[in-house]
């Protein structure tokens, strides 16, 4: 096994990710995939992911820390005691065991999802690392879930959306700004103590607390809405539907959870104290049958976790990471696991689950071909696949029995207490429930009942495509209508935009709340928000202010009343051709000739029209730049709409023209590379530097270019725009005044190396260029200390005159 020859030290809550990423760069590596394959850290062909999901052991020993704890390495440099306490143990459990399983073992584990699917960073962090190290990294704490602002400081974390691999790429349209909430401080707060704490508990333990806490609050089981409206003023994070799901599905659940929602309702309901919680958390320990587990068979080397431990087999002497659940489960030392078959490994399991009630009749293959099984206390015979009887708990339609007092127990837990059990005949078959709140009676098939317990008259759907079809006639009159078949709110429907042509997929309930068409009404801006309500209204409403980030207090001049609105739903009440309740309106009050608004699209397209000329490059840093009050991803969005719409066309990635401009791929390069918006950010380089001042006949194969916008100074190859580029980071930064100085300082500690030139008057020519320039001998001093030390004399050699 290699290890690698630099190995830097590892920043304080650096996710692992990202400290391989540094040893990556630090070991001469710009592409992080050949990084992981030369070093066998994954199997080939794998993709990466921001969790690392292969042997740690290897990892370990290419870091040469051999005798490091792996535990607390593996806990201090990943997310997973942030994360492991909202899956189940056993998923918990294929989440570790991929970290030390031979590959023919692997295959008989579930795949888990990761947690990461970006990365984020705080641009004041990066700040503080690169003064306090000298270079900066991502934390763990920013990557936990629905985290958008930095826990420290308070500002908007920047999410990672650039290719996988340049990770710390300085480029601006590789980060977009996350959104920010009102609790979004409080919140990222909250995450960071629950990751630093490491909660040893499961998804279990923590849907039995909150139950118990909102118990205890009164807001169950019948203080539903009392929640719901308790948590209003942060419903720019946690809808009223998302809290109404989670207290009707998710908290009821047995399996996947939605972490969010369960960080956030452990924060409200312990007020973001993590003590308090910690204090909450009951469990029976495994510990006393795990010892009898592993009695004469393994050592425990690491501390006793609930979640993680450290063995070593007594057998082979492998030491490995598991779970003491899995352990349990019936997996053991992947040395001695991965040499016997398959079907040996799954008969133990088989055993172990099945707790000696069933009998395995046929061989076993693969986790998803069924084997045929007998259960012997009803001597029922029939198939299932091997994965749904250890993973998913699948057992003979026998072990379904229950009495109705059980029934009952599990009906009013999963309800919170909310649904009385009044007639049950079986699991399989329907049962007569009781709304405890409001006596509704009502069948419903029992198992599926527990899988979503909530009243189904309550429920009840009473929207029909009629009645959704003249809801969008009266809000709309005809300039929308459904072109698909409305099933549910909850569902996407196509809803056709009857002016521009285009359809769309909305969910019903956010067409309802104002949300039209994307291509046409993107974005409306505050000012001209505040100027519809005033003139729409001929003066009767008022903006008062934001209430929230998203909500928007108008306010009543005549009745004094004030409403909370998004700026879609103000946009809706006041255009809407009926009369509308939320924002009432008589004939004489509603102005009619009110000019449209202004919106983002229209406003960086008139932005695009008088800066750019016709054949111009028109790249989108300078948009940004130019925009500062626009978000990176608005501008994204409506550069989307008007190459759909064949105002500009895209050349490449940030890079757009006109849709009729004729633009060369050397004019690309040169717009994107080199100068920008009339200003230097760029020269040419070392064999392309030559050919363009003729110091050399020979045209290099690929374009060599020095540029602020890249980031690795020992360069990157690109191809853009159909030409093979080598793109170098600047060791200072390149403006109008010293790039000149900058490409011939670079040239000259080059040259030899290169062989870059070929003709005899070199001195002449250079000196030419930069007489041109009017680049002065004494304008090179300021700018020796970024290059080798030896650099100074080869510039005196340039300019000391031949005798």
């Amino acid at each position: 096994m290699p290890r690698f020859a630099i190995v830097p030290k590892e920043a304080e809550d650096e996710l692992l990710y990202s400290f391989l990423m540094r040893i990556a760069r630090a070991n001469g590596f710009n592409n992080t995939k050949l990084f992981f394959d030369c070093y066998h850290l994954k199997k080939p062909g794998q993709s990466i992911t921001y969790e690392y999901r292969w042997d740690i052991y290897r990892l370990i020993e290419a870091i040469s820390k051999k005798n490091e704890d792996v535990v607390k390495f593996y806990l201090k440099t990943e997310m997973f005691s942030g994360i492991a306490p909202f899956a189940t143990r056993e998923l918990t459990s294929h989440r570790i065991g991929v970290l030390c399983s031979r590959p023919e073992i692997k295959k008989m584990l579930t795949k888990t999802r990761p947690v990461i699917s970006h990365l984020k960073c705080c641009p004041i962090c990066q700040q503080e690392d690169k003064e306090k190290y000298g270079y900066w990294y991502y934390h763990r704490a920013h990557q936990m879930p629905e985290v958008t602002t930095c826990y420290k400081h308070g500002c908007k974390l920047k999410k990672f959306i650039g290719n996988k691999g340049n990770e710390f790429s300085v480029a601006e349209e590789d980060y977009e700004d996350c959104r920010a909430y009102s609790c979004s401080e409080e919140y990222a707060r909250w995450c960071k103590e629950v990751l630093d704490v490491g909660i040893q508990y499961s998804i279990t333990e923590i849907r039995e607390l909150i139950k118990y806490e909102l118990r205890c609050k009164k807001y169950l089981p019948y203080g539903q809405k009392r929640l719901i409206k308790a948590l209003k003023k942060y419903d720019d994070m946690v809808t009223a539907d998302e809290v109404e799901r989670f207290l009707k599905t998710d908290l009821c659940q047995k399996g996947y959870a939605n972490i969010k929602m369960y960080l956030f309702m452990l924060m409200f309901v312990f007020s973001g104290d993590v003590s308090a919680m910690i204090k909450g958390l009951k469990a029976d320990s495994i510990k006393y049958k795990f010892a009898a587990a592993i009695y004469g068979e393994y050592e425990l080397v690491s501390e006793w976790r609930e979640d993680i431990v450290e063995l070593r087999c007594c057998t082979c002497g492998t030491r490995f990471i598991t779970t003491p659940a899995r352990i349990l489960a019936g997996w053991g030392c992947p040395e001695c696991d991965s040499k016997i078959t398959q079907a040996a490994l799954f008969k133990r399991l088989f055993d172990i689950a099945g707790q000696g009630e069933y009998e395995l009749l046929s061989e076993f293959h693969s986790m998803n071909e069924p084997v045929r099984i007998r259960h012997i206390p009803c001597g029922k015979i029939y198939s299932i696949k091997p994965r749904a009887f250890l993973f998913e708990k699948s057992r003979c339609q026998c072990n379904l029995t229950t009495s109705f007092e059980e029934a009952q127990r599990e009906v009013d837990s999963a309800s919170n207490g909310t649904i009385e059990l009044l007639q049950f005949s079986g699991k399989q078959k329907d049962a007569l429930f009781m709304d405890r709140r409001y006596g509704h009676n009502f069948w419903f098939n029992y198992t599926k009942f527990i899988q979503r317990p909530y009243c189904k008259i309550c429920a009840q759907r009473v929207r029909t495509e009629n009645i959704f079809k003249r809801e969008i006639k009266n809000l709309t009159g005809n300039e929308y209508s459904l072109a698909g078949k409305y099933k549910d709110k909850d569902t996407k429907v196509g809803i056709q935009h009857n002016v521009c042509g285009r359809g769309q997929d909305y969910y019903p309930r956010h067409f309802l709340d104002g949300e039209r068409c994307s291509y046409c009404h993107p974005f409306t801006k505050l000012d001209e928000l505040i100027r519809i309500i005033k003139e729409k209204s001929n003066g009767r409403y008022q903006y008062g202010g934001k209430k929230t980030k998203n909500l928007y207090k108008v306010i009543d001049t005549v009745t004094g009343v004030e409403k909370n609105l998004t700026a879609a739903r103000i946009m809706q009440e006041l255009n809407r051709p009926t009369p509308s309740k939320i924002l009432p309106l008589t004939l004489d009050e509603k102005n009619m000739k009110v000019d449209p608004p202004i919106t983002y699209q229209s406003k960086i397209e008139n932005w695009i029209k008088g800066h750019y000329k016709e054949n111009e490059v028109i790249c989108i840093e300078d948009i940004q730049a130019a925009n500062k009050d626009i978000s990176n991803g608005i501008v994204k969005h409506t550069l989307g709409n008007l190459v759909s719409n064949n105002v500009i066309q895209r050349i490449e990635k940030g890079v757009y023209c006109y849709a009729n401009a004729d633009i060369s791929p050397e004019q690309v390069v040169h717009s994107r590379y080199i100068e920008r918006d009339g200003h230097r950010i760029g020269y040419l380089s070392d064999l392309s530097f030559a050919y363009a001042l003729g110091l050399r006949t020979e045209k290099p194969e690929k374009i060599n270019i020095v540029s602020n916008i890249e980031s690795q100074q020992h360069g990157r190859n690109r191809t853009y725009a159909g030409l093979e580029l080598k793109i170098h980071g600047s060791r200072t930064e390149i403006t109008d005044e010293n790039y000149a100085v900058l490409a011939v300082m670079s040239f000259v500690i080059n040259e030899k190396r290169l062989k870059a030139c070929t003709v005899q008057n070199k001195k002449e020519l250079i000196l030419k260029w930069l007489d041109e320039r009017n680049v002065k001998q004494e304008d090179f001093e300021s700018y020796y200390q970024y290059y080798p030390k030896w650099t100074s004399s080869m510039i005196a050699e340039l300019y000391r005159e031949e005798l």
